[in-house]
């Protein structure tokens, strides 16, 4: 048996419930593939009594655990087969699980595209865990362009956010030609359907910027403020296993990238 605990903060967003399940499910199919597991595995899951039934806030289409339901039905099964349990329970501590970002595990519906539509997530304010990233894009230009993107995409804009129910924006981005999004919220959703996606805002390996010295961690993409490379992603392409870097996503790394992913124009070699 697997099991995996979650708290107030891990509960919450998509990034560190992708974090927590799709590590698990990482480790089984590898045992599977290593004849470790030969069958049906049970993966039990602790989550916080509060927030069984309870809103993010009256606008969400979903509640906490239907959420975390929703990602257990929709994930792909390792090939050995698993079986979820939900156990509540009371929360005590204060201490948050850690998470990272290091694990990608596909849904069962994987993106085809053709929908003639393009997808955004935008920040949602200028406050808290957005605020350091929102200063990058606002000040390498990139914000503008979002704010104002039906005038440099040919395609009609979807927006998506947090407050659409899980199936309707994973439906939504399926059949969408490409997702741009800030570097959270659906940038690792969108990985577990693989679909082509540009991060606006936050460009790989930027230099870090002295205007905004001292107001947080960089970074970049997935990994490497964790200690482990690009070129070590776990993933599963459906048959086995392996170590290798994201290919779904791309980080715009100036304005006239980001207005060329837009306009479909070819980079400069």
């Amino acid at each position: 048996m697997f099991y995996i605990k979650f708290d107030e903060r891990t509960v919450q967003a998509h990034a560190t419930i992708m974090s927590q399940f799709c590590h698990v499910l990482w480790r089984i199919q590898s045992m599977c593939e290593e004849g470790l597991i030969t069958d049906k595995v049970t993966i039990k899951v602790f989550v916080p009594i509060f927030y069984k039934g309870c809103y993010h806030t009256p606008n969400h289409k979903y509640s906490f655990d239907e959420q975390l339901r929703w990602f257990m039905d929709n994930f792909e099964e390792p090939s050995c087969g698993v079986e979820w349990i939900v156990e509540f329970y009371e929360e005590t501590c204060n201490v948050t699980s850690p998470w990272n970002a290091q694990c990608i595990w596909p849904f069962k519906k994987q993106w085809v595209g053709g929908g003639g539509y393009i997808t955004l997530q935008k920040y949602k304010n200028s406050k808290g865990g957005y605020n350091y990233h929102r200063r990058m894009a606002e000040k390498s230009g990139q914000l503008d362009i979002i704010e104002n993107i039906e005038q440099y995409s040919d395609y009609p804009v979807k927006i998506v956010d947090y407050e659409m129910h899980p199936s309707e924006l994973i439906d939504t981005l399926i059949h969408s030609e490409k997702h741009y999004t800030y570097m959270g919220g659906s940038y690792y959703t969108a990985a577990l359907i693989n679909c082509p996606t540009i991060c606006y805002g936050h460009p790989t390996g930027h230099v870090f910027p002295d205007s905004l010295e001292g107001e947080g961690m960089p970074g970049s993409a997935w990994g490497a403020v964790m200690g482990n490379g690009f070129s070590t992603i776990c993933q599963y392409d459906f048959n086995k296993t392996y170590n290798g870097p994201q290919t779904y996503v791309t980080h715009a790394s100036s304005v006239n990238d980001l207005k060329g992913y837009l306009l479909e124009l070819p980079l400069p070699l």
